[in-house]
């Protein structure tokens, strides 16, 4: 599955997800791809706690 001719760089990883799931042919792939974008939303919601703990911190520095 070569995705890089395709998609655009700009592209965010969840567009990716959807290109991908739509390119997959097997229930491997598929599976895999489902696999890898649940992994994907656990990294965004640690980011966003990570970044708004920072946020607070920064406030009270102040």
């Amino acid at each position: 599955m070569s995705l890089s001719k395709h998609i655009l760089p700009h592209l965010t990883s969840k567009e990716l997800l959807k290109e991908a799931y739509s390119q997959a042919s097997t229930p491997l792939e598929k599976s895999l791809t489902k696999a890898l974008e649940k992994e994907i939303n656990a990294n965004d919601k640690h980011t966003r706690v990570i970044d708004d703990l920072d946020s607070k911190l920064s406030e009270l520095e102040k």
